[in-house]
């Protein structure tokens, strides 16, 4: 609720187009709100190695760009792992994921001479996820039940983090961009 309103603050602006909250904060809130997305929710495609997570192996899907120029992906899967080293707090954090990105975008925007423009923010429009093989849906039926509720969920946050991307970047002039919304 609260990255929502903040949002929502973030992007008012006067009548003569002129954001409402001062540069200053609108830096400082851009400036953490980047850093905080940037470690929770990316990773670096060469160096991430993750383990299976209920026998699901996180997998590159959905890339848009080509897979020698992907070098960041949202990590969805890998969070959700309910391992020693992955805390409920960790998987709750994707809950969040489309929250913290429509602020982030927003703060992007607000802060361009435009007052409209993504470029600081477009590589996550064609980069891919770590989700699982699709191979793994047609297997559901034989699936534990703990791989049922990770596919689900995965499927979810995916399909939460999409819309958000689509939200974000239809608006965008660049013909590059269009073109990878039309995808």
């Amino acid at each position: 609720f609260f990255l929502h309103e903040l949002s929502h603050l973030v992007g008012a602006r006067t009548s003569s187009g002129v954001p409402k909250l001062q540069s200053s904060l609108l830096d400082m809130i851009a400036e953490r709100i980047t850093a905080s997305f940037d470690s929770e929710y990316l990773l670096d495609v060469e160096q991430a190695e993750h383990p299976p997570v209920a026998s699901l192996e996180p997998t590159l899907v959905l890339s848009l760009d080509s897979q020698e120029c992907s070098t960041i992906a949202v990590s969805i899967l890998p969070m959700l792992s309910k391992g020693l080293d992955c805390s409920a707090a960790r998987r709750g954090l994707l809950s969040l994921l489309s929250a913290n990105f429509q602020l982030l975008r927003l703060c992007e925007a607000a802060s361009s001479e435009s007052g409209a423009s993504l470029d600081a923010v477009d590589a996550v429009l064609g980069c891919p996820l770590f989700l699982f093989a699709p191979a793994d849906l047609s297997s559901f039926a034989d699936s534990s039940d703990d791989a049922k509720e990770t596919l689900c969920l995965s499927l979810f946050y995916a399909v939460d983090w999409l819309r958000e991307v689509l939200n974000a970047f239809c608006t965008q002039e660049d013909a590059e961009m269009r073109g990878k919304v039309m995808l």
